[in-house]
């Protein structure tokens, strides 16, 4: 480091006065002692202070007056911000050497954090958290006292706006109870516990691959370095408890409405189309089975890979799927001779009650196998195949 920017360091931290004793002490012991062996610009050796040639007694009065002069604000918040960058390399040791150091993974490695955090310091330690998890047999969890605000769906959010930037799997979990065992009231603390033996070090400058390498060395408090803060989530439990009963009030008062849409079938709602020309196709219902049929003694009946007929086994029946919001469509359902009337919309409670017939939901399975597309539709068996009738009404 040249003597301009150590004086200016040195008056940055210490103040104007301290600098003025620093420099005169170190102009003293300049002018004091004798300087080691240097070739001077003619070829002689420079041994006390009268050999200094010209020039370089010019750069020294520079460097003097240079250091007189007060620091401008943008020059000042530089040394702070160099200096803070230094102490995060120190103590994490460098990235490159540290990303190829994992501790002995005996025991999950804990960070509690909380949204109050900077996010800054949050990212890093997620980075931090991925590569570990991937490269290393430590598990780190990533832990929260409770939800943001108390939502969930707010939570969640803020988790999709940090993958969003960094990717990866975020180890994260929820977990007040952890926040208990280790006695957490502030953040970020890293953590971890084997057998009785508990570690510990807190603050925001530290990060995991620091704490891998202090914790290899014994299990203890560290203390602080850093920073540390508020934790701005709630205890999850304490608020879950806290509206037990105004959590059941409210599911006591929706159970009629959960019932209701559980005896209303949506999900294929506008999806097909009423038939308006009669057609006629066929489904093969041969199946090649894909494991072995056995009884129930466990002999096989049969095996896998065989071509499987129905047909030859099972007589159908006859069978018709409707919308139930159609009128046209219920009414020829219950009018005809079939095994069961199968709805892809509709209100069963409403039409089971008006028309004094059991009804039934249809499902992907039924829509797929028989390649259904318009409604209403008969199906039923026809020999070694099922007929497939769209009936226009």
């Amino acid at each position: 480091m040249n003597p301009t920017s150590s004086a200016r360091l040195i008056r940055s931290f210490k103040g104007a006065l301290f600098c003025s004793v620093s420099l005169f002490i170190i102009l003293s012991v300049l002018l004091s002692l004798p300087f080691p062996a240097y070739p001077a610009s003619g070829g002689a050796e420079i041994r006390t202070p009268k050999d200094l040639s010209p020039e370089l007694i010019r750069k020294i009065e520079k460097a003097v007056k240079d250091f007189q002069k007060p620091l401008k604000k943008e020059e000042y918040q530089g040394i702070i911000s160099r200096t803070k960058e230094e102490a995060l390399k120190s103590l994490n040791q460098g990235e490159s050497k540290a990303e190829k150091r994992c501790g002995p993974g005996s025991a999950t490695l804990y960070y509690f954090f909380s949204f109050s955090m900077p996010e800054e310091t949050i990212l890093r330690t997620m980075r931090e958290a991925i590569r570990i998890n991937r490269e290393c047999e430590e598990s780190v969890a990533l832990v929260l006292r409770g939800f943001v605000k108390n939502d969930l769906k707010a939570t969640v959010s803020q988790f999709y706006k940090y993958i969003q930037k960094i990717g990866g799997d975020i180890p994260v979990e929820v977990d007040p109870e952890l926040f208990e065992r280790f006695d957490v009231v502030r953040v970020p603390v890293i953590a971890q516990a084997r057998d009785d033996d508990i570690a510990l070090i807190r603050g925001d400058i530290v990060g995991l691959n620091y704490a891998l390498s202090r914790f290899i060395e014994g299990f203890k408090d560290y203390g602080v370095y850093g920073k540390t803060y508020p934790i701005m989530e709630e205890n999850i439990l304490k608020v879950l408890a806290s509206k037990q009963n105004e959590i059941e009030k409210r599911l006591r008062e929706r159970i009629p409405e959960i019932q209701k849409r559980m005896l209303v079938l949506t999900k294929y709602d506008e999806r097909f189309e009423h038939v308006k020309e009669e057609r006629v196709y066929y489904v093969n219902p041969k199946l090649i089975l894909s494991d072995n049929i056995l009884d129930h003694q466990g002999n096989i009946l049969f095996p896998k890979g065989r071509v499987f007929d129905p047909s030859r086994f099972v007589k159908l029946g006859r069978y018709v799927i409707i919308d139930g919001n159609s009128r046209p469509q219920a009414e020829f359902a219950v009018k005809g001779d079939y095994r069961r009337i199968i709805l892809i919309s509709g209100d069963l409670e409403k039409l089971t009650r008006t028309y004094k017939k059991p009804f039934y939901f249809a499902n992907d399975a039924i829509i797929e196998r028989f390649k259904i597309e318009r409604v209403p539709v008969v199906i039923e068996g026809d020999g070694e195949y099922v007929r497939v009738t769209e009936k226009a009404l």
